[in-house]
């Protein structure tokens, strides 16, 4: 199986209590890779790995645990190299501290966690992609290789 061509460090700091999920519903699919990390809204998000970000969304303050609120998702996607990207996902309304086209450096504060989206309780959803033509969305996760090997 295809995994990340890069190594990531975690996307939060070390004095955030996390507790680790990968059994969400909606991790099917090209989310099928994604890693959730159960943590309190207001935790800070660390940039995973030095990148460009492209896509900042942080304009919602709705959240909750159906459907609904699937629009509603906050997050920032970071551009890496070689095809890969990272999206952190459930970031805090207006939280986000890093704009597009901005460069980041591992382990720099991008932004706060909040329960914005579709969410069941407070975490960081974070998954790294490659885009293909292979499926109708255009990109697939693949399985994070951490440089801790978490």
């Amino acid at each position: 199986m295809k995994k990340s061509y890069w190594l990531y460090a975690r996307p939060f700091s070390n004095e955030t209590e996390v507790r680790e999920s990968t059994d969400s519903p909606a991790h099917v699919g090209p989310y099928c890779h994604a890693v959730d990390f159960l943590m309190p809204d207001g935790s800070k998000v660390l940039a995973p790995r030095t990148g460009t970000i492209i896509q900042v969304k942080d304009n919602s303050n709705r959240g909750g645990a159906n459907q609904e609120f699937e629009n509603d998702l906050n997050y920032i996607t970071i551009s890496h190299g070689m095809n890969e990207f990272s999206q952190l996902c459930h970031i805090g309304f207006k939280s986000a501290q890093v704009k597009e086209g901005q460069k980041v450096e591992e382990g720099q504060l991008i932004a706060y966690t909040g329960s914005t989206g579709w969410t069941y309780e407070p975490h960081l959803h974070f998954m790294v992609f490659q885009p293909t033509n292979k499926n109708q969305w255009g990109f697939e996760s693949v399985p994070i290789r951490f440089k801790d090997g978490i």
